[in-house]
Order: C-alpha cells, then sequence, then structure tokens
C-alpha cells in the first residue's frame, strides 16, 4: 500500500511538472476555452438527449419534430459560434499577457550577453507593467554599477601605470644615487690625494728645511749670521702657517662656521682676486641668514669650483656672483665673459663641472648651465631650504 502510494505520488508530481512545462500562450487558452468547452458540450449532448427522447416518443408528430430537430440544429451552431468567439478571446487575451512576457524575456537574453543599454517597454499598470518597471529600474542600477566598475578600473589602470612609472623613476635616481656616492668616494680620495701632495711637496719640504737650518743654526757661532739665518727662519716659518691656514681654509673655512655663508665667501673671493687678476662681483640681492650647515658647505664648495673653473678654463677679464634668497630657495649664479663652452662636446659635465653639478643634486637642487664657445658661461643652481633653514 505504501509502495502504490508512493508511486501515485510520482506519476502527480511528474504530471504537475508537465502541466507547468505548458507555454503560457497554451495555459491561457485552455483556461478560457476549456470551461467553455466543457460547459457546453454538456449542455449540448443533454439537449440532444432530450430532443433524441422526444423523437423517439409515439406522439411526437411530424410537425414537432421539424422543430426539435432545426432547434438542435441551432443549438449545435450557437455552440460552434461559442466556441470560435471563446477561442478569439483566448487567443487575444493570449497576446495581451504573452507579449509583455516575451518582450521581457528577449531584454533578458539581451542583458545575458552584456548589452545594458537595452529596457523594456511597460504596457501597462498591471503586475505585468510592474514586473517591466521593476527590470528597467534593476538595468539601470546595473548600468551605474557598471559604468562606476569602469571609472574604477580606469582609475585602477592610471595609478598601475603612476606606480610603474614611480618605480621606474626610483630604480633610476637608485642608480644615480650609486653613481654619486662613487664619485663621492673618487673625489673625496682625490682630496686627501691633493692635501697629502700639498703638504708633503709645501709643507713638508718647509718643516725639513727648517729641521736643516735650525741643526747648522747650532754650529754657528757668528752672531750676525745667527740673525740673518734667524730672519730667514722667520720667513720660512711664516709661509708654512700662511700655508697651513690656506689647506685648513680649505678643508673647513672657520669664517663658514662663525659669521655665516655671505662673510665666508666674500673673505674666499677677496683672496681669489688677488691672485687671479680676474675683476670679480659679489652681490648679494637679498639678506641671506644662516642656513644649515650642509647647504652652507655646498654652496660655499659650488663657489670655490665655480670661480676655480673659471681662473683655470674660461680665460675671462671679469666674472660675477650672485646669491638671492627668494622664499624657500637660494639662487646662486656664476657667470664670466670667458671662452664659453661646447655643451654638446662637454655634455655640460666637463671641465670640472660634474663635481658641482653633483653636489647640487645630492642636496635636491637644480642645476642649469647656459653656454656657448666664445660666448661666455653661465650657472644657474637653485636648493631648497628646509625648515630648520630659516
Amino acid at each position: 500500500m505504501s509502495i502504490r502510494h508512493l508511486h501515485l505520488k510520482e506519476i502527480l508530481a511528474a504530471l504537475w511538472r508537465r502541466i507547468l512545462a505548458v507555454p503560457v500562450a497554451l495555459k491561457v487558452i485552455g483556461l478560457v476555452v476549456l470551461p467553455l468547452l466543457v460547459v457546453s458540450t454538456a449542455g449540448l449532448l443533454i439537449l440532444r438527449q432530450r430532443v433524441s427522447g422526444i423523437l423517439d416518443s409515439a406522439d411526437a408528430h411530424g410537425a414537432e419534430a421539424i422543430v426539435l430537430t432545426e432547434l438542435a440544429n441551432e443549438t449545435t451552431a450557437v455552440f460552434v459560434i461559442s466556441a470560435v468567439i471563446g477561442l478569439s478571446v483566448a487567443l487575444l487575451l493570449t497576446t495581451v499577457f504573452v507579449r509583455p512576457l516575451r518582450s521581457l524575456v528577449h531584454a533578458m537574453r539581451r542583458v545575458r550577453g552584456g548589452d545594458l543599454a537595452v529596457s523594456v517597454p511597460v504596457w501597462g499598470d498591471d503586475e505585468i507593467g510592474e514586473v517591466q518597471r521593476e527590470f528597467n529600474v534593476m538595468l539601470n542600477s546595473l548600468r551605474e554599477s557598471r559604468a562606476q566598475l569602469l571609472t574604477q578600473q580606469q582609475e585602477l589602470t592610471q595609478l598601475n601605470q603612476e606606480n610603474l612609472q614611480l618605480l621606474s623613476d626610483v630604480r633610476v635616481k637608485s642608480e644615480r644615487l650609486q653613481q654619486l656616492l662613487h664619485r663621492a668616494i673618487l673625489a673625496q680620495e682625490a682630496e686627501r690625494q691633493r692635501l697629502a701632495r700639498e703638504l708633503h711637496d709645501e709643507t713638508g719640504q718647509a718643516l725639513t728645511s727648517l729641521t736643516l737650518q735650525l741643526k747648522a743654526l747650532q754650529e754657528e757661532t757668528e752672531l750676525d749670521v745667527i740673525y740673518d739665518r734667524l730672519n730667514g727662519l722667520r720667513y720660512l716659518t711664516s709661509r708654512t702657517v700662511e700655508e697651513v691656514r690656506r689647506l685648513s681654509i680649505d678643508l673647513r673655512p672657520a669664517t663658514l662656521d662663525d659669521l655665516g655663508l655671505v662673510p665666508a665667501i666674500r673673505a674666499y673671493l677677496d683672496g681669489w682676486t688677488q691672485h687671479s687678476g680676474i675683476e670679480l662681483q659679489f652681490i648679494v640681492q637679498n639678506p641671506v641668514g644662516r642656513l644649515p650647515s650642509d647647504l652652507e658647505i655646498i654652496l660655499y664648495r659650488v663657489v670655490q669650483e665655480g670661480v676655480t673653473n673659471i681662473a683655470r678654463h674660461s680665460h675671462a677679464r671679469t666674472a660675477r656672483i650672485m646669491l638671492d634668497h627668494i622664499g624657500r630657495s637660494v639662487l646662486l649664479t656664476i657667470a664670466d665673459d670667458g671662452d664659453g663652452i661646447d655643451l654638446v662636446a662637454h655634455r655640460g659635465d666637463g671641465l670640472g663641472l660634474a663635481g658641482m653639478r653633483e653636489r647640487v643634486e645630492m642636496a635636491g637642487g637644480h642645476w642649469q648651465i647656459i653656454s656657448a664657445p666664445a660666448a661666455g658661461t653661465r650657472i644657474l643652481i637653485d636648493l631648497p631650504v628646509t625648515d630648520e633653514a630659516q
């Protein structure tokens, strides 16, 4: 019994699934026409049965039989006409119900294909019309979400490109920094070699001469000779002291630490003018107060290297150094009226300019050189001033 019951439930479930699988058009036709056909057929059968019973009775006359037969035929005709009308109404209702659903299905298929520009026409204010309106609202939301996603994708793509560019810049700057550090080490070693050579050639020889003269003086007995040699020793000692002082200034001028950048540069340029024979102007356009120690030494060294290059290479008659403090920047200009530089041939790094440029770039500054053969040279330097440099 239980097995039969389960078998019956499976049969009913399968039948119900088949009914649900029937197209909507057939369902509407069935709902409208089937009851009409059932009622009409039942009425027609009952009517014909009664007419047949009357005609079969012995008392029925010929005229009445004819009337009853015509009545049966008219009833059949009415039934057929009613069935046709019912079927037409069913087809009309089917069109009314199914057409919006088909347009909705068509729109869904286009959306599934990626076309969000589609919209569903709203046919009425009934439940199907409400579904169509909600579907259009959903499409609008999808379009907005898609537009936002595209915008975010473009932003991410742009951000990715910027990150790649930054990474490339960091890599280039890292390589540049390694080169600068390598050159700084080489420059430091070159400076040490220069100092060692000057100490050996100048100061060392002077001290050796002093030692020999003092040793010889110990054996001298004549006062006139002793006084004469003492004067020579005094002169040699003064020269040695001046040479040591010059080397000390080259290493780190005390004026720079005690008085600041402008007095240190002015003192250095005064001595440089006397030895070079070049007419030099030092112009401070705006008051330049104390700057950070590292920035002051960079500017001081750049001025040193700049005027040294002028004296060695330019054959200039006049030179000009201008220092200006504007906002958060210090501007330095080194100009001369000498032979100029072929920037294409030297690539802007020849004739001792590389060290100047490297100092400026390591401090985060900007460097520009303007020159041409027989047109003089002008070097423009812009160094940033940190917060503590006020």
